[in-house]
């Protein structure tokens, strides 16, 4: 498979209600072939580790041949533009955060959280 038979199609923005979560906001893709086939990923999106068998790890060996060639191509792109991964979760990539910035070795996030005081009514 190469890179131009894949369509990435944006799913929508997503968002956490509680004010402590690292994950303020997001953008799901869901990543289909040029005949509109959702690619193998291995497991759901949100599987964890004990329902996965492991298999939701980035790197996991027990994903299978088309699931790792594709999560190999997700990688290609996002970190193609910047983002990281968190290897827990083959889903799970970040820009501009905490996480982001520890693994790039940035001197800060670009964004974060911001106080009420500071939210235009």
């Amino acid at each position: 498979m190469t890179t131009e038979s894949v369509i990435v199609i944006g799913a929508g923005i997503v968002g956490t209600a509680t004010a402590r979560a690292l994950q303020r906001s997001g953008h799901a893709v869901t990543l289909v072939d040029s005949g509109g086939r959702e690619l193998d990923l291995g497991t759901p999106v949100d599987a964890t580790p004990e329902q996965s068998g492991g298999a939701c790890y980035f790197d996991a060996p027990l994903a299978g041949r088309h699931a790792r060639a594709s999560r190999e191509l997700l990688a290609q792109v996002l970190r193609g533009a910047g983002l990281v991964n968190y290897p827990i979760e083959w889903w799970h990539w970040s820009y501009g955060d905490r996480y982001w910035a520890l693994m790039t070795g940035a001197t800060s996030a670009v964004y974060g959280p911001v106080g009420r005081d500071r939210v235009a009514r």
